[in-house]
């Protein structure tokens, strides 16, 4: 099943922005990994019946283990990062939506936005109205705030938080799992028509199991031994079709 690629016509035109003027902290590939599979997935049921959106997709550290599990995934970003799998520049919080989602919407918005602007990016997701929800990855800091009670939280109640139990660092420009981080994150799960109390659990220690060789820069392929692309290929069969 094809769930990455360039084929959107609703993307604006691709240009190179500075990426240092952005906020470039990709989303270690495991930790997503092991939300889908231990938190999200128990909770909506098969993924792989949903299309999703990764609005914010960078270099497709998210977008990638995401389309190992839906069944569809449209990657956009505000800027090209030159990565294959991204299927064009759409600015979220002010362009218009890609067509797809125009016309079919969508299940779930999934990302990892901007700090500065989190909560702005969920009232429009939660705008969009997906079918099945909308979840973002934040500093659990995110859950502080007067004026976030109010303007968010009051007004458009969580179904789930899941911290982190262990660290997720987030580097500049890319995923380095050397690092470490004194940074606590947490997933942000609203669930489209959920009335109850918000929920509050923790992710199992699972990052071993969801860590992959391939994730390490993958997306400079064509600077990297023969050897290596092969394997990541084994890996992770997406990766040879996202040319």
């Amino acid at each position: 099943m094809k769930k990455l690629g360039n084929t959107s016509t609703a993307v604006m035109q691709r240009r190179h922005d500075p990426l240092d003027s952005l906020d470039d902290f990709p989303t270690p590939p495991w930790g997503s990994r092991l939300f889908l599979a231990e938190v999200l997935e128990p909770r909506f049921g098969d993924l792989s019946k949903l299309t999703a959106w990764e609005p914010t997709c960078n270099r497709g550290y998210m977008a990638r283990p995401m389309a190992e599990v839906f069944g569809r995934v449209i990657a956009t970003d505000i800027a090209d990062y030159g990565w294959e799998g991204q299927q064009g520049r759409c600015d979220f919080l002010k362009g218009r939506v890609p067509d797809e989602v125009a016309e079919n919407g969508v299940d779930v918005v999934m990302m990892n936005p901007p700090f500065a602007k989190a909560e702005e990016m969920v009232l429009r997701a939660l705008a969009l109205k997906p079918r099945a929800g909308v979840v973002i990855i934040a500093r659990s800091a995110f859950l502080e705030g007067e004026d976030r009670l109010d303007r968010l939280f009051g007004k458009h109640p969580l179904y789930l938080v899941a911290q982190s139990s262990q660290r997720i660092p987030m580097v500049r420009g890319q995923y380095d799992p050397q690092v470490g981080s004194a940074t606590a994150y947490s997933w942000f799960v609203w669930k489209t028509d959920y009335a109850g109390d918000p929920l509050l659990i923790w992710t199992p220690k699972f990052r071993d199991r969801y860590k992959r060789k391939s994730d390490v820069k993958w997306e400079k392929r064509d600077q990297l031994p023969a050897d290596w692309i092969a394997e990541a290929c084994n890996d992770t069969p997406l990766f040879a079709q996202e040319t």
